[in-house]
């Protein structure tokens, strides 16, 4: 390191991982040591750049720093690159101490959390492919709920049963022996209006029975009448 401060070496861990038995170490991997570097002018990309030098190819990867003169347990500090301080934090603890600024690099093909640029939290990619494949199951539905599904749906029969028949040659001549039908919505009208004519039928044959039922019933009383 230069006698001004500004210029510091970094080593570099990189292939292993943390381990809490019962202390925290970092097991397996090499390092590499990079010399002078300008703490003035570094940053994450340039942390990164390191670690692409290291031979690293892994998107997913979190870089902690250890402070100096504290073991692991008390002195790793995570480099977040959506906090510009993290990196700040780190050369100020090392400025002037002559000591090797020491990295250690945890790759990660899938992390716990993700976050945007924002800072935002994003769902894990793991995460999200789970849900969909959960989404897509289809769970079968028992004949029996199926029936008291249907049984509690009020059809009006007469309508379903006009409304769903094919269209015949009495449908024909109802509307004319010009009717054509170019469109589906076409054909669901003619069936709708061939089940009001139908309704009809069936209203007037019990209304043209409704005055004979009113004589004979005044009749009736008209007889009682003059018997008094």
């Amino acid at each position: 390191m230069s006698d001004n401060g500004d210029y510091a070496n970094i080593q570099m861990w990189v292939g292993g991982h943390f381990e809490h038995s019962p202390v925290v170490k970092y097991v397996g991997g090499v390092y590499y040591y990079y010399e002078d570097i300008d703490l003035d002018k570094f940053w994450f990309d340039d942390l990164y750049k390191l670690y692409e030098r290291c031979g690293g190819q892994k998107t997913n990867v979190n870089f902690y720093y250890n402070r100096p003169g504290y073991p692991l347990d008390m002195g790793l500090r995570l480099i977040n690159r959506l906090i510009d301080v993290a990196i700040g934090e780190m050369v100020e603890a090392y400025r002037g101490t002559e000591l090797p600024i020491s990295i250690y690099v945890e790759e990660l093909d899938d992390p716990l959390v993700s976050m945007d640029e924002d800072g935002n939290l994003l769902p894990n990619r793991m995460t999200v492919e789970k849900r969909n494949e959960e989404s897509m199951q289809l769970v079968p539905y028992g004949q029996d709920k199926m029936s008291t599904l249907l049984h509690g749906i009020n059809f009006d029969d007469e309508f379903e049963e006009m409304a769903t028949q094919q269209f015949t040659q009495s449908d024909s001549d109802l509307l004319g022996s010009s009717a054509t039908f170019e469109k589906p919505q076409d054909r669901a009208n003619v069936d709708r209006k061939s089940a009001r004519k139908q309704r009809m039928r069936k209203e007037n044959i019990t209304t043209k029975n409704l005055p004979i039922f009113l004589l004979q019933f005044s009749g009736y009383w008209s007889y009682i009448w003059c018997s008094f």
